[in-house]
């Protein structure tokens, strides 16, 4: 029996529908599209380091060990935080170890990009 957390939030004051949106699109991400639409990007939020269920805006399942730092970045941002530890089902487990790989994968893929360009730069500067 493996367990999560859900973390419901909302932004506390009175934060106007710009600044909402803004937290969004830095905590979740957004995908930004270019040239009347031909070219689509995917902006990474904070979140995307976590592996994680999104059920609604303000509502998610993380990992119990994510918990800490994820309700951290939410207090900062001045969000009311409420935390609850749940029993994970199967499925819920399957999608967030899947998560997890792809992070990895992802997070590998760019250390070996970094690793690439500093072999490059020390190449053509011999």
């Amino acid at each position: 029996m493996q367990t999560g957390a859900i973390i419901s939030f909302q932004l506390s004051g009175n934060n106007n529908h710009t600044e909402v949106n803004r937290f969004c699109r830095e905590f979740y991400g957004y995908k930004d599209k270019s040239n009347k639409g031909k070219y689509t990007y995917e902006r990474k939020g904070i979140l995307s380091k976590y592996p994680h269920i999104k059920i609604r805006r303000g509502l998610i399942v993380v990992r119990m060990e994510d918990t800490e730092k994820i309700t951290d970045i939410l207090e900062k941002h001045n969000a009311d935080v409420f935390m609850r530890e749940i029993i994970l089902l199967h499925k819920d487990i399957e999608e967030l170890n899947f998560m997890s790989k792809l992070i990895l994968l992802h997070e590998g893929i760019q250390g070996q990009n970094k690793i690439q360009n500093t072999n490059y730069l020390k190449d053509t500067m011999e």
